[in-house]
């Protein structure tokens, strides 16, 4: 029903700009991809980052870290201590999928020579590990993982991994609800003390690692009388706009417009069949009922006869910087002849 609420919306915002004529038209097809038909191919991987200097200022955040490096230190022989709780930002869109979820966290000596805690050094009375105890609440899901290793490393250059394990868990979250990570820490080699890092790039990081199908994002394609193009995408990712990136001064979301494209041809790469881009094209930001984001374009080039295609180009915050699109979208329509007694959408 919801899907059904949010592609409506989208046919509302675009119809406010596009005059209903007998003319050129969106008609169904009989064969291959019918207008309308709509289809993303996903980036399955949602980061959660721990953000802070140390255990007070830590945070819980779908962005990509900063860079700094924090901290909390404990003291060996102490028992299990508490490091902190924190949760993510609430949901603006639910989440109903099956995910394999783990947390990773990095850990080091302070002030120790190496193998200070190691079966090998005569001093100490064999393998003293440290231990990491990670829990993640969300919504009536939990997971839980503890990870016990004997540190060696002595710098954050060479800090290890300590990562829980990966679980299969069923999360079904509701606007509002968020992700709680709580983290407890025991470092059982006497006279020595142990941080677990957070806040670093690639190393020293940690955070909640979320894999699934967990967002698939909303776009619509119409057009006008006058064959101009008129593109709607809606941000139903879980923290809705947010999730989105920041460039050039605007949500990192890009199309191309393709045709006239056969009719079982989903996409083409041959530049003479690219109609326009939305570089250049203002864009129109409204806010959705339950504090959702659409954005809407209007094209300015004529459309060919037959069957085009938008592609929509998403880019998530905290997601691979390596990708320009975490999320591809492509929406069909299908442009008569004039006069051939269909009506436009």
């Amino acid at each position: 029903a919801s899907a059904m609420r949010r592609t409506a919306l989208l046919l509302v915002l675009l119809m406010v700009a596009t005059t209903t004529v007998t003319g050129y038209a969106l008609a169904q097809g009989d064969d291959g991809y019918p207008s309308g038909h709509e289809e993303w191919r996903v980036d399955d991987v949602m980061r959660l980052y721990v953000e802070g200097l140390n255990e007070e200022e830590a945070v819980l955040q779908r962005n990509s870290t900063d860079g700094a490096v924090g901290f909390f230190e404990v003291l060996g022989g102490s028992g299990e201590v508490p490091v902190f709780s924190v949760s993510s930002p609430p949901l603006v869109n639910p989440i109903e999928a099956t995910v394999n979820m783990s947390v990773f966290f990095s850990v080091r000596l302070e002030q120790a020579p190496a193998r200070s805690c190691s079966a090998t050094n005569p001093f100490t009375n064999g393998n003293q590990e440290t231990s990491l105890r990670m829990e993640v609440t969300a919504g009536s899901s939990t997971y839980t993982s503890t990870v016990q290793q004997v540190i060696e490393a002595v710098s954050n250059d060479d800090s290890e991994l300590f990562e829980g394990e990966r679980q299969m868990i069923n999360l079904s979250m509701q606007p509002g609800d968020v992700f709680t990570l709580n983290l407890w820490m025991q470092h059982d080699c006497e006279g020595t003390r142990a941080r677990v890092l957070w806040g670093g790039f690639e190393q020293n990081s940690g955070g909640i690692i979320i894999e699934g199908d967990i967002y698939e994002p909303s776009a619509s394609l119409m057009i006008d009388a006058s064959r101009r193009a008129h593109i709607a995408f809606t941000a139903d990712l879980p923290w809705g706009a947010d999730d989105i990136d920041w460039a050039d001064g605007g949500p990192a979301v890009s199309w191309s417009i393709w045709g006239p494209l056969d009719d079982d041809e989903l996409f083409s790469r041959d530049g003479d069949d690219l109609v326009e881009t939305s570089t250049g094209r203002a864009l129109i930001e409204r806010v959705l009922p339950g504090n959702n984001t659409a954005w809407t374009w209007t094209g300015v080039e004529e459309v060919p006869i037959g069957h085009v295609a938008v592609e929509v180009c998403v880019t998530v915050v905290g997601a691979d910087p390596n990708e320009d699109c975490h999320a591809t979208g492509y929406v069909r329509a299908i442009v008569q002849e004039p006069g051939s007694g269909f009506a436009s959408s």
